[in-house]
């Protein structure tokens, strides 16, 4: 499922404005709507995903969840997120030991058990030379359109989970600074 078109009307955006934001013809993003699977460029992905505030695997298709919020919510409380401020889980009625669980596993997610600095700063390093790396692989398994479940394929999901993760560590990075 390709969500791009209904993204950019959601936002008010004409497909000129988005291929004067990326670089790109308007015939690209003419094409990038039409196709049932979205098959672009990590680095269109992820700055499209910004723009309109959502996760790269939602505006993929690969995931219902908008936010990672939403989607964290979800995993460790079971219950949709349908709030626009982070609402405190007792508010749902959670119980104690459920409320701990469940913040344990949000502060995994948001990588909030990492306090250091310099640690944080390595992890994103190391991130983005996978990042490359994925995407060299990728690059040479291509042949013409990305199929669904070539290795190509799989190369690109790899690739937004790491384009997900160092996204949560300039999330940290931020919070670290304030």
């Amino acid at each position: 499922m390709n969500r791009l078109k209904d993204l950019r009307t959601e936002h008010g955006d004409k497909q000129e404005d988005i291929a004067k934001f990326l670089g790109v013809s308007t015939m690209t993003i003419s094409r990038w709507e039409k196709d049932k699977v979205l098959s672009i460029k990590h680095t269109h992905a992820k700055k499209l995903a910004e723009y309109f505030g959502v996760q790269v695997s939602y505006l993929l298709g690969e995931s219902d969840f908008r936010t990672w919020a939403e989607e964290d919510f979800y995993h460790t409380t079971g219950y949709p997120m349908n709030f626009h401020n982070d609402p405190s889980l007792e508010d749902l009625g959670i119980s104690k030991e459920d409320d701990e669980e469940a913040k344990n596993r949000i502060s995994e997610t948001y990588l909030r058990f990492i306090t250091d600095k310099e640690k944080l700063k390595m992890l994103k390093s190391d991130t983005l030379v996978a990042l490359r790396f994925i995407e060299s692989i990728r690059n040479n398994l291509r042949h013409g359109i990305v199929k669904p479940y070539s290795y190509a394929w799989e190369m690109d999901k790899i690739s937004f989970q790491l384009l997900d993760l160092l996204e949560r560590i300039e999330q940290r990075e931020t919070e670290l600074k304030d």
